[in-house]
């Protein structure tokens, strides 16, 4: 098995000859969760700047996410639902029917 990598080094964990194109968020799923942020923040009456100072987020990174432009990382919706008071798989429970 061949385990060169692009950047020359040998690695069994991040080679796999299945997967050609690394997955990607579509748009639309990104747009719902932007949404539902959104939602969830107005609705506990928050401003982007009292929802990015509770999760130690920059307010223009917030806005990025409530317009679907940020594919953030779980680390980061984990930041948002802590502060938002909500769980992960509740804010992004049918997120992927529901955005097609």
């Amino acid at each position: 098995m061949h385990l060169m990598q692009s950047n020359g080094h040998h690695s069994p964990w991040t080679y796999s000859p299945q997967i050609q194109h690394p997955w990607r968020v579509d748009a639309a799923v990104l747009k719902e969760l932007g949404n539902r942020i959104r939602e969830r923040r107005k609705a506990l009456g928050w401003t982007q700047e009292e929802l990015a100072a509770k999760a130690e987020i920059d307010r223009s990174y917030i806005g990025g996410v409530e317009r679907g432009e940020r594919n953030l990382t779980f680390t980061k919706l984990c930041d948002i639902c802590a502060s938002l008071r909500c769980d992960v798989a509740a804010l992004t429970k049918g997120i992927l029917g529901r955005a097609r």
